[in-house]
């Protein structure tokens, strides 16, 4: 019994010795997987900005260089107070869903940022004004404007529509009329928001920042300037490197885990 005693207090000594360093261990994985986690939020804005140049090129009609379209793009987000990677993408959609409703990459990106302009107006969250975008981009690509169509624009953009009423000299309900019938052409809607081109801005120009329009902007340049690093941060994600490193990190892991 005194033996017995005796092993079951060494044991309980042995292991208040281990839990300090399992302890430590346990710590230290802990501040590895919080920093795989920081990692990890950089090489996902990585892969979202290297995708969206990748379909910025697509689209791009080689007037300008894709860095160049980039800065266009950079420059109208900045103008009507949207992220750029949601600019980028309404741009890119635009581009290569209904490329020909646009005589240029130019006028895609300006059409695009009057579009941005009009959502900010009518205060249009970034789900709505998606969908919306969706749903004009193709009714861009088949040169009508449907009653669904013209629902969705209503419900995200009014102002939008009321510029389209205007620019054709038409109540909306006449517009809405035609659309129903499915005799509104997607030129007009588009010719009409670059044409309502100074008034919009100056609208724009009337209405106050948010702190959140402010925080966007600062963002954006932050991203703007760090694109060079995204893009190495791309590029390195197919390296040897890179590849051989996960591999040793997942090693490591697999032999420290069961100690746990």
């Amino acid at each position: 019994a005194e033996a017995a005693s005796q092993q079951q207090e060494q044991l309980g000594n042995k292991l208040k010795e281990t839990k300090p360093h399992a302890e430590s261990l346990s710590g230290r994985i802990k501040s590895i997987s919080s920093a795989l986690k920081s990692i990890k939020s950089v090489t996902d804005l990585a892969d979202g900005m290297a995708q969206t140049t990748a379909r910025l090129n697509q689209m791009n009609d080689g007037l300008q260089s894709t860095g160049q379209l980039q800065d266009m793009v950079y420059a109208a987000a900045q103008r009507s107070r949207t992220a750029y990677l949601q600019t980028a993408e309404t741009v890119a959609k635009l581009g290569q869903n209904a490329g020909n409703a646009f005589s240029s990459s130019a006028e895609t990106v300006a059409f695009a940022e009057q579009l941005n302009k009009q959502f900010v107006l009518a205060g249009t969250s970034q789900d709505k004004s998606a969908a919306a975008t969706s749903k004009l981009t193709q009714a861009l690509a088949t040169g009508v404007i449907r009653g669904e169509d013209f629902n969705a624009l209503m419900d995200a953009a009014p102002n939008a529509i009321q510029t389209v009423a205007d620019y054709m000299g038409k109540p909306v309900e006449a517009v809405r009329d035609l659309a129903t019938q499915g005799q509104l052409s997607a030129a007009v809607f588009k010719n009409a928001l670059l044409s309502a081109t100074a008034e919009t801005d100056e609208k724009l120009a009337a209405m106050p920042m948010t702190w959140g329009q402010v925080w966007q902007t600062f963002s954006d340049y932050a991203l703007h300037a760090f694109g060079p690093i995204m893009q190495a941060l791309s590029d390195l994600a197919n390296s040897d490197m890179v590849q051989n490193m996960i591999s040793g990190v997942i090693g490591a892991l697999q032999v420290v885990a069961p100690l746990v």
